[in-house]
């Protein structure tokens, strides 16, 4: 991406100082003027006037008096400039890269979800509600493209890159010195049929399980056997499976008795 020196930032809020003493002394009104040049891009007067009405217009809607609104704004002319000169390179830099395809499609998928929102039956027709509404459909559609674009650039140009790029040598010793940090401890979800001994025979309990495992280990459906046997509450919710637990806290025999058992076993 192409960078702008700090001298065109200098150059841009002098001829915006310039074009506003100028039209006040001789009392004309300026229709439009290039305010910088962004490589093949440039930033005009009437795009820096319609950017500070906007954002008069979004801070008197959240509540604020507009002359405090425009006072705020008028401060900050510097940093609107600098934002426009920024979105003009990321517009740029979206052609350069090609995003324009994936763009238009994520617009024209935008705009048809809309109108099937609202029940339209074409786009013409949300068009021309939009349009009775006092809203331009193209200058909704060009905002979102813009925004569209510097989104689809930082994704591919910045998060593509930094979040998936290899690790550099110092990520990879300090993981090599800190492993303990990344390891989590081994742990285990199991199902269970509990079968209780409270006001029960032993021997004819034990006798059952037996019997439960022989009918499982031949293939027996185990939520079936679960809901059919189990004594535990909450079994038609949980059809008898168990929190994950870390193998370390297991009792020692039911550690030892799962310790060849595959998943799924």
């Amino acid at each position: 991406m192409k960078y702008l020196r700090l001298a065109v930032l200098l150059i841009a809020a002098t001829l915006l100082a310039a074009i506003a003493t100028v039209a006040q002394e001789n009392d004309v009104k300026v229709v439009d003027e290039v305010v910088a040049v962004v490589n093949d891009g440039v930033i005009t007067l009437s795009s820096i006037k319609r950017q500070m009405k906007n954002d008069v217009d979004s801070m008197v809607q959240q509540g604020m008096k507009r002359e405090d609104a425009q006072k705020k704004v008028d401060e900050h002319q510097g940093e609107l400039i600098a934002n426009l000169i920024n979105e003009e390179l990321l517009i740029q830099k979206g052609k350069e890269i090609g995003v324009e395809k994936d763009v238009e499609a994520s617009l024209n998928a935008h705009f048809l979800q809309i109108m099937k929102q609202q029940n339209f039956k074409t786009l013409d027709a949300l068009y021309e509600a939009m349009g009775k509404e006092g809203i331009d459909p193209q200058e909704i559609r060009e905002e979102w493209r813009k925004q569209a674009t510097r989104e689809e650039v930082v994704r591919r140009e910045v998060q593509a890159k930094e979040y998936w790029r290899p690790p550099t040598p110092e990520v990879k010793a300090y993981y090599e010195a800190n492993k303990a940090k990344f390891i989590k401890p081994e742990t285990v979800t199991m199902s269970e049929i509990f079968l209780s001994f409270a006001g029960q025979n032993p021997d004819a309990v034990r006798a059952k399980a037996r019997q439960l495992v022989t009918q499982l280990r031949g293939g027996a459906d185990f939520v079936k056997a679960v809901m059919e046997n189990s004594d535990r509450e909450g079994k038609a919710d949980t059809k008898g499976k168990l929190d994950s637990v870390p193998l370390k806290d297991l009792l020692p025999n039911f550690a030892k008795a799962i310790s060849t058992v595959q998943a799924g076993g």
